[in-house]
């Protein structure tokens, strides 16, 4: 369960740093360049996900209470099933969010390497 605490933590915070720095560079470079990489569908992906981040960072007095309310539920009907059962599900619920952050993760890192590429030139 550590590694995937340890994905939850370090893409919550590159996300931190990485969305702003890729906002400021895409509005630095040419537009025709802009428009070629957001017909890029590694782009879209890493939108689609820092569209969701931003929602998170902005509600998150409302996600995070809904999100433990629904895990709680999870969690308690599975205990009814048996504990052994409860604990395979808490760590199918930490691996589905540490594999959804690593993906959004990745593709937000792909798309600062492809707007470095084109800013710096």
């Amino acid at each position: 369960m550590l590694p995937q605490l340890l994905i939850l933590y370090f893409s919550f915070h590159l996300h931190l740093f990485i969305l702003p720095m890729i906002k400021g560079m895409m509005e630095k470079i040419p537009p025709d360049a802009a428009n070629a990489l957001n017909a890029n569908i590694i782009v879209r992906i890493a939108g689609v996900f820092a569209d969701a981040i931003d929602i998170f960072y902005g509600w998150w007095f409302v996600v995070i209470p809904v999100f433990a309310l629904v895990s709680q539920i999870l969690v308690l009907f599975l205990k009814r099933q048996g504990d052994a059962i409860a604990k395979v599900g808490v760590l199918l619920i930490m691996n589905f969010c540490a594999t959804i952050a690593f993906i959004s993760l990745s593709a937000q890192m792909m798309t600062l390497i492809m707007v470095m590429a084109n800013y710096t030139r």
